[in-house]
């Protein structure tokens, strides 16, 4: 017998992760396994040899940690420096969300929650799958309805309420904050640079479409060569990691103030980006 498993934990928290992690072990006495991951630490827990893949290519084949480490060397730190943030941008105060079950009775989603974010800062929240993230995520962005509590977002100058509804409110803001859904908001049947401009309301003349588009992948990862093959492809075409990106750069396209990022695939932490 032989299990395929293509990022089995890439969407849990670690402890769940090691749970799971730790029942394929067991399961797999007597089967052979092939899994690929993007998470060292999926490699470290399951694997007894592994390859490094580039563009397709091999670069290395050994033991999981040798092969993590090339795999950190290649990949490098992700952000370095002291971020400057200014006056709060995002102020939630006792802010509750429950959800009502048969089995379950009353589930309270977000108890009370009350922080602020500060223009130009990168907030995190992290927990355990389930704690409540994308619930908290879809409250400050207007998408979910809270049950009390109060949610303001700086427009300029001008403080908005994002839990009353209409145009002088809650209508006003949501132009201005991008929120990237976990699961993607790409059309298939269309390419890349349709789902960046036209698709999503970005009325452009071609060549400024263009401009735009490739400036938007270039800010989430792909190189010059990448930017160029990239536009004509559909999703079809795509790999999971690109479709991911390029759902970003969806988001950043429309030159938002604020971007919400609930439960990024590989950590479960939520990411509030205001922009200075």
């Amino acid at each position: 017998m032989l299990l395929l498993a293509d990022e089995p934990t890439g969407t849990l928290d670690p402890r769940t992760a090691k749970l799971v992690h730790e029942n394929i072990l067991q399961a797999m006495k007597e089967l052979t396994m092939l899994v690929t991951s993007h998470l060292p630490g999926v490699l470290h827990d399951l694997t007894n040899r592994a390859i490094l893949l580039d563009k397709g290519e091999i670069i290395e084949i050994g033991k999981p940690d040798e092969i993590i480490e090339m795999f950190y060397k290649m990949t490098g730190a992700i952000c370095e420096g002291k971020v400057e943030s200014g006056e709060p941008i995002i102020i939630l105060r006792d802010v509750k969300k429950k959800y009502y079950s048969y089995s379950k009775g009353m589930i309270p989603a977000v108890n009370g929650v009350s922080f602020e974010v500060n223009e130009g800062e990168i907030f995190g929240i992290i927990c355990v799958s389930g704690a409540g993230k994308t619930s908290l995520s879809k409250i400050i962005a207007g998408i979910m309805e809270k049950d009390s509590g109060k949610v303001d977002i700086r427009i300029g100058d001008m403080w908005v309420d994002m839990t009353e509804k209409g145009t002088d409110f809650r209508g006003r803001a949501k132009p201005h904050i991008g929120y990237l859904h976990q699961e993607y908001s790409l059309y298939p049947h269309r390419n890349v640079l349709s789902n960046l401009t036209e698709s999503i309301g970005l009325k452009l003349e071609p060549e400024l479409a263009r401009t735009k588009a490739m400036a938007a992948l270039k800010a989430v990862g792909f190189d010059e060569n990448m930017v160029c093959g990239i536009l004509e492809k559909t999703s079809y075409e795509l790999s999971e990691g690109e479709r991911q990106r390029i759902t970003m750069a969806q988001v950043l396209i429309r030159e938002p103030r604020s971007v919400i990022c609930p439960a990024c695939k590989s950590s479960n932490i939520e990411i509030v980006s205001a922009e200075k």
